[in-house]
């Protein structure tokens, strides 16, 4: 199943770097809860610019929109020149080479960024802001939350037949 979704999620990035205009925000590929039952998920992600030029990124909790008790609890970046993460309980920054506008973070297939938060909510609300060089050169909502599962079809004879 991870794999099919780590496929799934390969596709997504480079459709998404191929077209003109790739979606910005926060693109979830993945997420577990690590260990299960602790209310911990870790998310894998990616996200894009829209039409600017951008070298930090700030993922900042919603305190109007959030679970109380929510906290980031950690973040990762993939082993890739110039790029860092450090974290908060609210807030998480990651660092990069400058990107240009439509440009994808990280930018390489099967590559992801990483946030585990502390949530007992379905999704997260949080601040992306984008900066160039400590400017915030963009800002506005979004939810951090995991993408849909695939699921089989179930025929009535797949079920029977589990129990011959």
């Amino acid at each position: 199943m991870k794999m099919l979704l780590s496929v799934f999620a390969g596709l997504l990035l480079a459709a998404t770097v191929a077209s003109a205009n790739p979606l910005p925000g926060i693109q979830v590929v993945n997420c577990i809860e690590e260990p299960p039952g602790t209310d911990i998920w870790v998310y894998d992600y990616f996200t894009c610019t829209g039409d600017f030029s951008a070298n930090d990124l700030h993922i900042v909790l919603d305190p109007d929109e959030i679970a109380e008790g929510t906290e980031i609890l950690g973040c990762s970046v993939p082993a890739l020149p110039g790029y860092s993460c450090t974290f908060d309980a609210t807030s998480a920054t990651y660092y990069f080479p400058l990107k240009g506008p439509f440009s994808c973070v990280p930018g390489v297939s099967g590559q992801y960024l990483d946030i585990v938060i502390y949530t007992t909510d379905e999704f997260t609300r949080v601040l992306e802001q984008w900066t160039l060089d400590g400017a915030i050169i963009a800002s506005f909502n979004t939810s951090i939350t995991c993408p849909p599962v695939p699921t089989e079809d179930s025929a009535w004879g797949a079920v029977k037949s589990m129990y011959r």
